[in-house]
């Protein structure tokens, strides 16, 4: 192997440490998963508040886009977005006040949750410069083929929303 070849494996390796991605799988809201079915989330959340199509432009998400049809199932401070081919996904978590949370692994996230602990779980992705302002924070799939993620919105150096992101 060239020096130079080995020097940009070893540079790329060191990366993916430090830089994390967002396993979907470790993601939970009470016990379902971010990735569940429409009768999953109805025996464990109850009837949702409401259920309508979300219209969404483009994305993984967009009818028109997919040729599918996708319908949203809305509870309160949180909605999930899909259909019985490919599922529901956690599409929004509002955490509008502390009795809100997800899990992701064994950390919990909720709106104290801070800048601090979203980079302790994420692996540095948080940029500095938010801790004196508001800002979004994307964080990517780990399943790199499908380049979707999760955008985290922080206020005030606390996580106030999480939605989910796909590419148009």
């Amino acid at each position: 192997m060239k020096p130079l070849t080995f020097l940009l494996v070893i540079i790329l390796s060191i990366q993916n440490i430090i830089s994390q991605n967002i396993d979907f799988e470790k993601l939970m809201y009470k016990e379902i998963s971010c990735y569940s079915s429409k009768i999953q989330i109805i025996e464990d959340l109850g009837k949702p508040l409401k259920v309508y199509n979300p219209n969404y432009e483009c994305g993984f998400l967009s009818t028109d886009e997919q040729m599918k049809d996708f319908e949203t199932l809305e509870y309160q401070n949180i909605k999930f977005t899909g259909n019985k081919e490919d599922n529901f996904i956690l599409d929004v978590v509002n955490f509008n006040d502390e009795s809100t949370s997800i899990t992701y692994s064994k950390f919990q996230l909720n709106s104290e949750t801070t800048l601090d602990q979203l980079n302790e779980i994420f692996g540095n992705n948080i940029p500095n410069n938010l801790k004196d302002d508001s800002g979004i924070v994307f964080i990517p799939n780990k399943n790199k083929f499908k380049e979707d993620g999760f955008i985290f919105l922080i206020k005030d150096e606390k996580l106030i929303k999480i939605m989910y992101w796909s590419p148009c």
